[in-house]
């Protein structure tokens, strides 16, 4: 890990005292100045930063994670490394909300709905064994019709700015991926929209409804193997070895406690909006609300043409 590295933050208090400290570790570093990023029309602190061993830069990575406030955004990047393809989880990351929570408030029962709105969020922080949570989850929906979810699916509202952040990184021969343990159908119209090279998510178990022609249910049930947070990160190395990458040219881009796994196996793990579990696996924590914050880093670090 020697070498040049651009740190940023959004916080001016909490850069000053970790500058200080940096002098003990890396003597070699800029004084921190004010940044406009054009993109996502922050403004954050920046510093050049030389790390002389391993251990400076995971003293350094440590201290920026153990001072993470839940409000700010920062980011520790190489300096001109270049990354030449992107992972990104869909619920809550991609989407304003997690799809199945927004099913359930539309179609079932307000105890139903709050279950599953709760055990989601237990998930997602990592409090509750993911199969036994999905298996609870799905139950849920047993004999929901196709047709809701495709309803559902259609309307998923997407976070601001990752329309033109797949569309910038497709631009500079970046391709990215969907990588979601939520539904296929869910996640196939996002992937559409969004232009992406592949997708990896649960798929559904149907059967024909008893009472209505060519219409389908959902059995509750998904189909095996489940895509837990093994298989996504399995999904990114071997998309990696399919396309000849190196695991260090991938970003991967999550939200919660299932991204951890593929967060270790990349070269760069940025959370938008992460929960508290993912925050110790991440080299960029993005909460401006746009997705271009990304962009605008990666283009300041030389990491991707403009």
């Amino acid at each position: 890990m020697k070498g040049f590295y651009d740190l940023y933050h959004t916080d001016h208090a909490t850069l000053l005292p970790l500058s200080h400290k940096l002098r003990q570790h890396t003597p070699q570093h800029s004084k921190a100045a004010v940044l406009e990023l054009p993109k996502s029309c922050e403004t954050i602190y920046h510093q050049n930063v030389f790390c002389s061993s391993d251990y400076d830069y995971q003293w350094l990575m440590q201290a920026l994670r153990n001072e993470d406030d839940m409000m700010s955004s920062w980011g520790l990047i190489p300096h001109k490394k270049t990354f030449k393809v992107a992972f990104f989880d869909m619920d809550g990351t991609i989407t304003e909300k997690e799809s199945m929570v927004d099913l359930a408030q539309r179609y079932l029962s307000s105890d139903l709905y709050q279950e599953v709105d709760a055990i989601t969020r237990k998930a997602m922080d990592g409090q509750l064994d993911f199969a036994s949570y999905m298996k609870r989850k799905m139950q849920s929906f047993e004999g929901l019709k196709k047709d809701a979810i495709g309803e559902v699916a259609a309307s998923l509202r997407l976070n601001k700015g990752i329309r033109d952040l797949t569309s910038h990184l497709s631009a500079a021969l970046m391709p990215s991926f969907l990588v979601t343990a939520g539904l296929q159908s869910m996640a196939i119209p996002v992937v559409m929209e969004l232009q992406m090279m592949g997708l990896l998510a649960n798929k559904a178990k149907w059967q024909p409804h008893p009472d209505h022609h060519n219409t389908y249910m959902f059995t509750g049930e998904l189909q095996e193997p489940l895509v837990d947070a093994t298989a996504k990160a399995t999904y990114v190395i071997e998309k990696c070895k399919h396309f000849n990458y190196s695991l260090h040219e991938a970003i991967v881009v999550g939200d919660g406690a299932n991204d951890e796994r593929m967060a270790h196996v990349a070269g760069l793990a940025v959370g938008y909006n992460p929960k508290c579990s993912l925050v110790q696996h991440l080299q960029v924590v993005n909460r401006c609300a746009h997705h271009m914050f990304l962009w605008d880093l990666l283009v300041a670090s030389q990491s991707i043409a403009a």
